[in-house]
């Protein structure tokens, strides 16, 4: 039976068996509290993986998608991280798949940036890649639950034109 979060003006579905936490305001520590993100929460799965949502005013999903980029660089060197573009529940996302290893394991994550009413939505989920293959179809119906629920930003600025840096 699947649980339901609904605060902050996130909603959505999630295994019952995953433990939640939220914070409304900035977050402490992190990659991207510095970017004033004014609602998150994290799922974490009973291995370790997670999925979170972190929702910011007034931002682009570019940024917060490059801030992320950034810090996973940061702390994995050699991370390898593809592009991505892809409509969830009719709303435009943007980010990366990235896959780096962590305690000699590989580790699969992704990143997703997607527009909201007033600000951004920065989507990330992460598990040690043979777990992925099982958990990504359980965390894409979280972030489906999530979108389904907030309504569709149509914009001529989205996507920005040099969200992957393509441009000199």
């Amino acid at each position: 039976m699947p649980a339901t979060y609904d605060h902050g003006g996130l909603k959505f579905q999630y295994p019952e068996s995953w433990r939640v936490e939220s914070q409304s305001g900035a977050l402490q520590t992190g990659p991207v509290y510095v970017l004033g993100q004014d609602h998150a929460v994290t799922l974490t799965t009973p291995s370790g993986a997670f999925w979170m949502a972190l929702r910011f005013r007034g931002q682009q999903p570019g940024r917060l998608v490059a801030t992320t980029l950034e810090a996973m660089r940061q702390e994995y060197p050699k991370l390898d991280a593809e592009p991505v573009e892809e409509t969830i529940a009719q709303h435009r996302a943007q980010g990366y798949d990235l896959d780096f290893f962590c305690l000699d394991f590989i580790n699969t994550a992704r990143i997703r940036g997607v527009p909201i009413p007033g600000g951004a939505l920065l989507i990330l989920y992460q598990a040690e890649d043979r777990e992925m293959e099982e958990l990504e179809p359980v965390f894409r119906a979280v972030t489906t639950s999530l979108l389904e629920n907030l309504p569709v930003v149509k914009s001529s600025l989205w996507p920005p034109p040099d969200l992957f840096g393509l441009q000199g």
